[in-house]
């Protein structure tokens, strides 16, 4: 049985859709049949919150595993499809929990956490905050890939060669390993003649990293996540969810 693959989900400005497109991407590849884990580093707990685990009783959260509270293992829980497992966010963290987070040991911490379970999932997929830099780290450096998402507008554009660096700050002192999967376009409309500059610009400088689906706005897909389903579940059929489903299946292509 092959190792799973760990994705590090980033984008440094809010806003962009990053959780939104971590769970439906998720979700797309457990609806074709992939072991999926889904694990929510953002206190704010939005990816925990659309894949209906708020809904139930659980014990521990992120916060557990990389504090070494817990091992992973007992802190997974069952998402809202049966391919679809979840490690909770961390909503009740303390300030002291965090300045312990800030302060534990980076290199190979996570990483070696997630080893026990790698094997039992084909792909774990980690949503970390735009604001916070001590989660991020820990999952960028627990990661195989990091898998960039980017809002379609010349605002957001600004970001991207400082989130760059970023990563090449993650790659060269502690994870040479890690590889960029890609860029995710997200809250495009073509009705926007900037949004249509920037997809034009886009493909003219970052083509090679550019994911083919463009996450476009829709209405939908903020009504999905009010019944706490992604919309590949609630409406598997609409032009968003298609989206989605032709995303897992390029990011099946790209890393394997």
């Amino acid at each position: 049985m092959p190792v799973g693959k760990t994705i590090c989900i980033f984008g440094q400005k809010g806003g962009a859709g990053k959780t939104t497109t971590v769970v439906n991407l998720a979700a797309a590849l457990a609806l074709s049949g992939k072991r999926t884990l889904l694990i929510d580093a953002d206190q704010q707990g939005s990816a925990t919150a659309m894949v209906s685990v708020l809904s139930q009783r659980y014990l521990f959260s992120f916060q557990d595993v990389i504090l070494q509270r817990v091992p992973i293992e007992r802190a997974i829980v069952q998402g809202c499809l049966h391919h679809l497992k979840v490690v909770p966010a961390p909503l009740n963290a303390t300030l002291d929990d965090r300045m312990l987070v800030s302060r534990s040991d980076l290199p190979g911490h996570l990483r070696n956490a997630l080893v026990p379970i790698k094997d039992n999932f084909e792909y774990i997929l980690m949503d970390t905050p735009a604001s916070d830099w001590s989660y991020f780290s820990h999952a960028a450096v627990a990661s195989d890939y990091l898998l960039f998402i980017l809002r379609a507008d010349f605002m957001n554009l600004r970001f991207l060669s400082k989130s760059l660096d970023i990563i090449k700050t993650i790659k060269t002192r502690f994870n040479p390993q890690l590889k960029l999967a890609g860029i995710i376009l997200t809250m495009y409309d073509s009705n926007d003649e900037a949004c249509v500059w920037f997809l034009r610009e886009a493909l003219r400088h970052l083509q090679k990293w550019l994911f083919r689906p463009l996450i476009s706005k829709d209405r939908a897909i903020v009504a999905s996540a009010l019944v706490e389903k992604p919309i590949v579940v609630s409406d598997y059929d609409g032009i968003s969810a298609r989206s989605f489903r032709f995303l897992a299946d390029e990011f099946v292509e790209r890393i394997g």
